[in-house]
C-alpha cells in the first residue's frame, strides 16, 4: 500500500493501471479540522477518473456525508453523477429511514460490463 499527499481529483495520475474497486469517504475527518472538507467539483472529477479505471465487475463506493458545510451540494452532485452512469453500470443509493438526512449514506456503482 502506497500513500499520497494528493486530492481525490488525482486519482488517476496516481492509480494508472485499472481497478477492482475504488472507495471515497467524503465530508471531513472526524476529530480532525472540519474546515478541510470535499467538494462537489472534486469529487465529480475522482468519481468520473474512477468509473474509467474500475473494470469490468469492479465498484466505485461512495459514502457521502451531507452534514458537512457544502454537503447538501456534494450529495447531489454524487446522485446526478450516479443516475447518469451508461449502462454499463448498475448503480444503487442506501440511506437510513430513521435517521436524519444529514446522516451518511451509500452510493454504489458496479460497472457490469
Amino acid at each position: 500500500m502506497q500513500l499520497f499527499h494528493a486530492g481525490h481529483q488525482e486519482l488517476a495520475a496516481y492509480v494508472p493501471d485499472p481497478v477492482q474497486a475504488v472507495v471515497f469517504n467524503l465530508g471531513y475527518l472526524p476529530g480532525s479540522d472540519k474546515s478541510c472538507i470535499t467538494r462537489a467539483a472534486t469529487t465529480l472529477a475522482a468519481l468520473e477518473q474512477a468509473s474509467y479505471l474500475v473494470v469490468s465487475g469492479g465498484v466505485i463506493v461512495v459514502v457521502v456525508y451531507p452534514g458537512h458545510d457544502g454537503g447538501g451540494e456534494e450529495a447531489a452532485a454524487v446522485e446526478d453523477w450516479a443516475r447518469s452512469l451508461p449502462r454499463s453500470f448498475s448503480a444503487w443509493c442506501s440511506r437510513q429511514v430513521n435517521r436524519s438526512s444529514a446522516a451518511p449514506y451509500v452510493v454504489l456503482a458496479a460497472k457490469v460490463s
